[in-house]
């Protein structure tokens, strides 16, 4: 394989995941992760129905009862809820 070749497939694997990147977001339902899915008895992940990547607060699809939440609470430290709307 030539430089070239593994130098376009490095860049394009970077950019796939660039992702990695952005803040990570917590469901303010269940409090699953971008890196710890709910995961249900038919081995299906979850998926966020709502996020806010600068709160780092979400929905996942575990938990539509949450769609209501703004998303954009933050606790009295300043620091993003991880819970369903405790303080």
């Amino acid at each position: 394989m030539s430089n070239m070749t593994v130098n376009t497939i490095l860049k394009r694997l970077h950019r796939q995941h660039s992702f990695e990147s952005k803040n990570s977001a917590t469901c303010v339902g269940c409090g699953c992760t971008d890196n710890n899915a709910c995961v249900n008895e038919f081995r299906e992940a979850c998926y966020w129905l709502k996020v806010n990547r600068q709160t780092g607060l979400g929905v996942c699809s575990f938990c539509p009862e949450f769609l209501s939440h703004p998303l954009n609470d933050v606790g009295k430290s300043g620091n993003p809820l991880k819970t369903g709307g405790e303080v």
